[in-house]
């Protein structure tokens, strides 16, 4: 095989290589000793568009041909209950938080709370939270952790070298902190399944779409005031016509005391 030839296939295999234009340049160049063999490098064939971009107007047609503008704005607020994450939480802090929530907060005018229980592996936790839901008379949505498909989900091998895997020469020689980032990466994939947060939001969208117009899959730490959700429901004469609406929240001063005004994360409507 010619040099020409084999330079050829090696960039022709090599283009979606971060960085390959950059080390393309450097040996093409005016005095790069590769310069006549390298054929052109172009752009990956594989990298997604720009994203859409959707100006009012054409969000309000779009609106208004789905028919949303004549339907009442009806809400759906979910509160999502998973596992105590230590040490980012305290053992028991989701059942805590969600008892006050139960007993503290307001009954939002024209909206309808439901709850998300997900995955929580502690079984005795887990049936603490749904007879407090039930007693309550709450209605909730339980994804179970199943320890067989937990089991079957693999290790993450491929985000980290095969020479630093658990267990190896080489890992052994890391320090405490890199052998956990490594342990974080390798476990990645069993932590999603655990935490399931994204799964966790899309249940709770599946159902709410068939309930309300409006759809807020929030965390179950958070809290609503009735000063919050005068202004979630009437931010300046509505929600918003785009189909979805950002609420800005903040923290309570301290564990018991709501003290935001406005709390939680996007809401997504039908539109």
């Amino acid at each position: 095989m010619g040099m020409e030839s084999f330079f050829s296939g090696l960039y022709r295999h090599a283009v979606h290589v971060p960085g390959v234009r950059r080390v393309k340049r450097i040996l093409t160049g005016e005095s790069g000793v590769f310069s006549r063999y390298v054929p052109p490098v172009g752009r990956p064939a594989d990298r997604a568009g720009a994203p859409n971009t959707w100006t009012p107007e054409a969000l309000q047609r779009r609106y208004e041909a789905a028919g949303l503008d004549s339907e009442p704005d009806t809400f759906m607020l979910y509160r999502i209950i998973g596992n105590d994450l230590a040490p980012r939480h305290r053992k028991g802090q989701s059942a805590e938080n969600l008892a006050f929530i139960l007993e503290n907060e307001p009954v939002p005018e024209g909206c309808e709370k439901r709850f998300v229980v997900n995955r929580i592996v502690d079984g005795e936790a887990e049936a603490g939270i749904i007879r407090m839901l039930e007693e309550a008379g709450m209605g909730y949505i339980r994804i179970p952790f199943e320890w067989e498909a937990y089991q079957r989900v693999g290790w993450d091998e491929k985000s980290i070298p095969g020479r630093y895997a658990p267990g190896s020469k080489e890992f052994d020689r890391l320090d405490l902190r890199q052998q956990e980032r490594i342990l974080m990466a390798y476990y990645r994939l069993k932590n999603n399944y655990a935490i399931n947060n994204n799964g966790a939001r899309d249940a709770a969208l599946r159902d709410g779409k068939a309930r309300a117009k409006w759809v807020m899959p929030w965390d179950g730490n958070c809290f609503i005031t009735e000063k919050g959700w005068a202004e979630i429901r009437n931010p300046g004469g509505g929600p918003s016509a785009a189909g979805s609406a950002l609420l800005p929240g903040s923290h309570g001063a301290h564990s018991g005391q709501p003290g935001a005004s406005r709390v939680g994360i996007p809401a997504r409507g039908r539109g």
